[in-house]
């Protein structure tokens, strides 16, 4: 489930559980597979708790987990020709799942590999990116929506200089360009991280 939310494929609101256009493709490419059965899942366990008190072996546990990979592998292209999904849905799913608004067009921001980026630069020519790592530091997402929603953060830690030395510092966007603000406060009870 953490890896289906991480993937923004179930995403949770309050406690309410929304299923994406990307999560109905997944399940209808494991529909009628082992996976998308509990029983699987309970006699994976059990076999495990036999595992744990001496009762099963562990290399047969793998032996048969590699052969059901092998298996699922297998069959992947055949089952992905049965998957019926509209491209364009996906796409428009994928720019609306912004972090926050473009600071030179508006669109939404969205993650692309080692950048946020504008999810209208086909359509607008849009050039606006914001780097994942900054002086060494890796931008969460959660800075990276506060950057682009309130034009700032507060004060981060981690940033290294070129000479390596660590150095604390807020962002601020101006015209569209990342620059650092060293007045910008500590957040307010913030944890502290060891």
């Amino acid at each position: 489930m953490k890896r289906l939310k991480v993937a923004r494929t179930l995403p949770f609101q309050k406690n309410r559980v929304n299923v994406t256009e990307k999560g109905k493709i997944l399940c209808q490419a494991v529909e009628g597979n082992l996976l998308s059965k509990a029983d699987m899942t309970a006699e994976w366990e059990l076999f495990l708790r036999q595992i744990g008190k001496g009762e099963k072996e562990g290399t047969t546990f793998i032996a048969n987990i590699h052969q059901f990979i092998d298996q699922l592998i297998h069959n992947a292209p055949a089952s992905l020709k049965e998957v019926k999904f509209k491209k364009e849905s996906l796409m428009q799913e994928a720019k609306s799942e912004g972090i926050g608004p473009c600071p030179l067009c508006g669109s939404p921001v969205i993650s692309k590999g080692r950048v946020y980026g504008c999810s209208g630069y086909r359509e607008t020519k849009c050039k606006f990116v914001l780097p994942k790592m900054i002086a060494k530091k890796t931008l969460s997402e959660a800075s990276a929506k506060r950057l682009l929603t309130k034009g700032s953060t507060s004060q981060l830690r981690g940033f290294k200089s070129k000479a390596g030395k660590s150095f604390r510092a807020g962002l601020t966007l101006k015209e569209g360009k990342v620059e650092f603000n060293f007045d910008a406060k500590p957040m307010k009870n913030a944890k502290r991280k060891t």
